[in-house]
């Protein structure tokens, strides 16, 4: 299960979905989403945003300009470093019990991902 939500997330708002949430809009500082599954911004993002909050560590956060107060996967925290690197586009996985943050390339994401669904 999906939500789409095609507006921005203001400050003080809680976006709180069972399944996956896709956000065509930016998440203003004070802002937060919470999803039991994968959580996707296709904007920029200064707040806050929880993937697998159920505890899926297989979850990740994709998002197009990544300026977030805080990132949760599971039960893993972690603050985005202000030199997060030159691509818009930023990934965030759980590896090695921490939280990973990195360029999204497309094609190691499907790797990454076919290795997961090998492993279930």
């Amino acid at each position: 299960n999906s939500l789409l939500v095609t507006r921005g997330i203001r400050s003080g708002q809680k976006l709180a979905v069972r399944g996956n949430a896709v956000v065509m809009g930016d998440i203003n500082p004070g802002g937060e989403v919470v999803a039991t599954g994968n959580v996707v911004v296709m904007g920029s993002c200064r707040g806050v945003l929880h993937a697998g909050a159920e505890g899926d560590e297989n979850c990740y956060i994709l998002v197009y300009k990544m300026q977030a107060q805080q990132l949760r996967i599971a039960e893993y925290v972690a603050t985005v470093p202000e030199d997060a690197g030159a691509s818009p586009l930023k990934l965030a996985v759980v590896q090695d019990s921490s939280i990973v943050l990195t360029d999204y390339v497309p094609a190691q994401f499907k790797e990454s991902s076919a290795e997961v669904a090998e492993e279930a």
